[in-house]
Protein backbone atom coordinates (compact mmCIF):
# COMPACT_ATOMS: atom_id res chain seq x y z
CA UNK A 1 0.00 0.00 0.00
CA UNK A 2 1.63 3.24 -1.18
CA UNK A 3 0.70 6.07 1.16
CA UNK A 4 3.28 8.58 -0.03
CA UNK A 5 1.15 9.99 -2.85
CA UNK A 6 -0.08 13.52 -2.22
CA UNK A 7 -3.75 12.49 -2.44
CA UNK A 8 -3.57 9.67 0.11
CA UNK A 9 -3.05 10.52 3.76
CA UNK A 10 -3.76 9.44 7.30
CA UNK A 11 -5.67 12.03 9.34
CA UNK A 12 -4.40 12.59 12.89
CA UNK A 13 -6.69 14.42 15.31
CA UNK A 14 -5.39 15.59 18.68
CA UNK A 15 -7.95 16.45 21.36
CA UNK A 16 -6.04 19.35 22.94
CA UNK A 17 -4.11 22.25 21.40
CA UNK A 18 -1.11 21.55 23.61
CA UNK A 19 -1.10 17.91 22.46
CA UNK A 20 -1.04 19.11 18.86
CA UNK A 21 1.80 21.54 19.51
CA UNK A 22 3.99 18.95 21.24
CA UNK A 23 3.24 16.29 18.61
CA UNK A 24 4.30 18.67 15.82
CA UNK A 25 7.37 19.63 17.83
CA UNK A 26 8.17 15.93 18.16
CA UNK A 27 8.13 15.48 14.38
CA UNK A 28 10.29 18.59 13.95
CA UNK A 29 12.82 17.29 16.48
CA UNK A 30 13.00 14.10 14.44
CA UNK A 31 14.01 16.15 11.39
CA UNK A 32 10.70 16.62 9.57
CA UNK A 33 9.43 19.93 8.25
CA UNK A 34 5.86 20.86 9.17
CA UNK A 35 3.73 23.27 7.16
CA UNK A 36 0.25 24.57 7.93
CA UNK A 37 -2.53 24.99 5.37
CA UNK A 38 -5.92 26.66 5.68
CA UNK A 39 -8.41 24.45 3.86
CA UNK A 40 -12.02 25.59 3.97
CA UNK A 41 -11.39 27.56 7.18
CA UNK A 42 -9.74 24.69 9.03
CA UNK A 43 -6.01 24.51 9.76
CA UNK A 44 -4.21 21.31 8.77
CA UNK A 45 -0.54 20.57 9.39
CA UNK A 46 1.35 18.55 6.77
CA UNK A 47 4.42 16.53 7.78
CA UNK A 48 6.68 16.53 4.76
CA UNK A 49 7.48 13.12 3.21
CA UNK A 50 5.15 11.42 5.71
CA UNK A 51 1.58 10.30 4.99
CA UNK A 52 0.14 12.32 7.88
CA UNK A 53 -2.07 15.40 8.23
CA UNK A 54 -2.72 16.79 11.72
CA UNK A 55 -5.69 18.85 12.89
CA UNK A 56 -7.66 19.54 16.05
CA UNK A 57 -10.15 16.99 17.35
CA UNK A 58 -11.51 18.84 20.36
CA UNK A 59 -11.98 17.83 23.99
CA UNK A 60 -14.54 15.11 24.71
CA UNK A 61 -16.19 12.39 22.64
CA UNK A 62 -18.84 14.56 20.97
CA UNK A 63 -16.42 17.32 19.96
CA UNK A 64 -14.01 14.75 18.61
CA UNK A 65 -16.65 12.95 16.54
CA UNK A 66 -17.93 16.23 15.06
CA UNK A 67 -14.42 17.41 14.19
CA UNK A 68 -13.65 14.07 12.57
CA UNK A 69 -16.64 14.48 10.26
CA UNK A 70 -15.85 18.14 9.59
CA UNK A 71 -12.17 17.53 8.81
CA UNK A 72 -12.88 14.75 6.35
CA UNK A 73 -15.58 16.82 4.67
CA UNK A 74 -13.22 19.79 4.25
CA UNK A 75 -10.52 17.56 2.74
CA UNK A 76 -12.74 15.49 0.46
CA UNK A 77 -11.88 17.38 -2.75
CA UNK A 78 -8.14 17.43 -2.05
CA UNK A 79 -7.08 14.39 -0.05
CA UNK A 80 -8.16 10.78 0.12
CA UNK A 81 -8.18 9.80 3.80
CA UNK A 82 -6.91 6.25 4.27
CA UNK A 83 -7.44 6.10 8.03
CA UNK A 84 -7.95 8.19 11.17
CA UNK A 85 -5.83 8.36 14.32
CA UNK A 86 -6.82 9.79 17.69
CA UNK A 87 -3.48 10.80 19.24
CA UNK A 88 -3.20 12.33 22.68
CA UNK A 89 -2.32 11.72 26.32
CA UNK A 90 -3.78 9.23 28.79
CA UNK A 91 -3.56 7.93 32.33
CA UNK A 92 -2.19 4.47 32.97
CA UNK A 93 -4.42 1.79 34.51
CA UNK A 94 -1.71 -0.86 34.29
CA UNK A 95 1.08 -1.05 36.88
CA UNK A 96 3.52 -2.10 34.15
CA UNK A 97 2.84 0.91 31.93
CA UNK A 98 4.70 4.06 32.96
CA UNK A 99 4.91 7.78 32.23
CA UNK A 100 6.24 8.30 28.72
CA UNK A 101 5.11 4.90 27.46
CA UNK A 102 2.77 4.69 24.48
CA UNK A 103 -0.39 2.59 24.35
CA UNK A 104 -1.80 1.59 20.97
CA UNK A 105 -5.45 0.72 21.35
CA UNK A 106 -6.34 -2.67 19.94
CA UNK A 107 -9.76 -1.93 21.42
CA UNK A 108 -11.51 1.16 22.77
CA UNK A 109 -14.23 0.76 25.43
CA UNK A 110 -16.73 3.54 26.17
CA UNK A 111 -16.78 3.33 29.96
CA UNK A 112 -19.27 6.14 30.68
CA UNK A 113 -22.10 4.73 28.56
CA UNK A 114 -24.43 3.79 31.41
CA UNK A 115 -27.87 2.37 30.78
CA UNK A 116 -29.99 1.68 33.87
CA UNK A 117 -32.93 0.31 31.87
CA UNK A 118 -31.19 -2.23 29.66
CA UNK A 119 -28.56 -4.69 30.84
CA UNK A 120 -26.19 -4.16 27.93
CA UNK A 121 -22.39 -4.47 27.82
CA UNK A 122 -20.30 -1.33 27.41
CA UNK A 123 -19.76 -0.29 23.77
CA UNK A 124 -16.52 -1.70 22.37
CA UNK A 125 -14.72 -0.66 19.22
CA UNK A 126 -12.10 -2.86 17.61
CA UNK A 127 -9.19 -1.03 16.02
CA UNK A 128 -8.46 -1.49 12.34
CA UNK A 129 -6.46 -4.70 11.92
CA UNK A 130 -4.79 -3.12 8.91
CA UNK A 131 -3.50 -0.19 10.96
CA UNK A 132 -2.56 -2.35 13.92
CA UNK A 133 -0.49 -4.59 11.69
CA UNK A 134 1.52 -1.62 10.41
CA UNK A 135 2.68 -0.91 13.95
CA UNK A 136 3.07 -4.50 15.12
CA UNK A 137 5.34 -5.18 12.17
CA UNK A 138 7.47 -2.04 12.33
CA UNK A 139 7.47 -0.82 15.93
CA UNK A 140 11.01 -0.12 17.13
CA UNK A 141 10.61 0.63 20.87
CA UNK A 142 9.03 -2.63 22.01
CA UNK A 143 9.71 -2.10 25.72
CA UNK A 144 7.82 1.18 25.97
CA UNK A 145 5.07 0.59 23.40
CA UNK A 146 2.07 -1.49 24.40
CA UNK A 147 -0.93 -2.89 22.53
CA UNK A 148 -4.03 -3.08 24.70
CA UNK A 149 -7.39 -1.70 25.71
CA UNK A 150 -8.08 2.02 26.15
CA UNK A 151 -11.05 3.11 28.24
CA UNK A 152 -12.84 6.13 26.82
CA UNK A 153 -15.16 8.48 28.72
CA UNK A 154 -15.73 12.16 29.42
CA UNK A 155 -14.32 12.02 32.94
CA UNK A 156 -11.02 13.01 34.53
CA UNK A 157 -9.67 10.00 36.46
CA UNK A 158 -7.65 11.59 39.26
CA UNK A 159 -7.59 9.06 42.11
CA UNK A 160 -6.22 5.56 42.52
CA UNK A 161 -9.60 4.42 43.85
CA UNK A 162 -11.45 5.51 40.71
CA UNK A 163 -8.68 4.12 38.51
CA UNK A 164 -9.02 0.69 40.14
CA UNK A 165 -12.80 0.78 39.70
CA UNK A 166 -12.37 1.56 36.03
CA UNK A 167 -9.71 -1.10 35.51
CA UNK A 168 -11.95 -3.71 37.15
CA UNK A 169 -14.84 -2.63 34.93
CA UNK A 170 -13.00 -2.53 31.60
CA UNK A 171 -9.66 -4.38 32.03
CA UNK A 172 -8.17 -1.41 30.21
CA UNK A 173 -4.49 -0.46 30.18
CA UNK A 174 -5.08 3.29 29.86
CA UNK A 175 -7.90 5.81 30.12
CA UNK A 176 -8.64 8.94 28.11
CA UNK A 177 -11.62 10.85 26.78
CA UNK A 178 -12.14 10.97 23.03
CA UNK A 179 -11.38 7.58 21.48
CA UNK A 180 -14.93 6.24 21.41
CA UNK A 181 -16.12 9.39 19.63
CA UNK A 182 -13.55 8.94 16.90
CA UNK A 183 -14.29 5.23 16.63
CA UNK A 184 -18.02 5.87 16.20
CA UNK A 185 -17.44 8.50 13.52
CA UNK A 186 -15.10 6.21 11.59
CA UNK A 187 -17.52 3.29 11.88
CA UNK A 188 -20.20 5.50 10.28
CA UNK A 189 -17.75 6.68 7.57
CA UNK A 190 -16.38 3.17 7.01
CA UNK A 191 -12.81 4.34 7.66
CA UNK A 192 -10.03 2.54 9.56
CA UNK A 193 -9.48 3.96 13.05
CA UNK A 194 -6.73 3.65 15.63
CA UNK A 195 -6.21 5.32 19.02
CA UNK A 196 -2.66 6.06 20.18
CA UNK A 197 -2.01 7.49 23.65
CA UNK A 198 1.12 8.71 25.41
CA UNK A 199 1.06 8.16 29.17
CA UNK A 200 1.39 11.24 31.41
CA UNK A 201 0.29 9.84 34.78
CA UNK A 202 -1.14 6.95 36.76
CA UNK A 203 -4.36 8.75 37.72
CA UNK A 204 -2.82 9.84 41.04
CA UNK A 205 -2.45 13.60 40.70
CA UNK A 206 -0.40 15.38 43.36
CA UNK A 207 0.14 19.10 44.07
CA UNK A 208 3.54 19.00 42.32
CA UNK A 209 2.21 17.24 39.21
CA UNK A 210 3.80 18.88 36.14
CA UNK A 211 1.37 18.06 33.34
CA UNK A 212 3.08 20.16 30.69
CA UNK A 213 6.51 18.54 30.95
CA UNK A 214 5.02 15.04 31.10
CA UNK A 215 2.78 15.80 28.12
CA UNK A 216 5.74 16.98 26.07
CA UNK A 217 7.55 13.67 26.61
CA UNK A 218 4.40 11.65 25.92
CA UNK A 219 3.61 13.42 22.66
CA UNK A 220 7.20 13.30 21.44
CA UNK A 221 7.09 9.54 22.00
CA UNK A 222 3.80 9.38 20.08
CA UNK A 223 5.58 11.06 17.15
CA UNK A 224 8.28 8.37 17.27
CA UNK A 225 5.58 5.68 17.36
CA UNK A 226 3.78 7.18 14.35
CA UNK A 227 7.01 6.96 12.35
CA UNK A 228 6.85 3.19 12.82
CA UNK A 229 3.45 2.99 11.11
CA UNK A 230 4.13 5.15 8.10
Amino acid sequence: MNLNEIDQKFLILTPLKMEQEFLIQGFENLGYKVSNHNINNRIFFYIDTLPYIITMGGHGKVNFAINTFDSIDKLKDKIKIRGVFCVGCAGSLNNNIYDGDVVIGAQTIEHDYKSNFLNKPLPRFQASEQLLELFKTNISDQGHTHFGIIASGDEDITTIKRAKELQNLTKADAVAWEGAGGAKACRFLNLPFLEIRGITDSCNFTPDFDFKSKLKIAMHNCAKTLLSGR
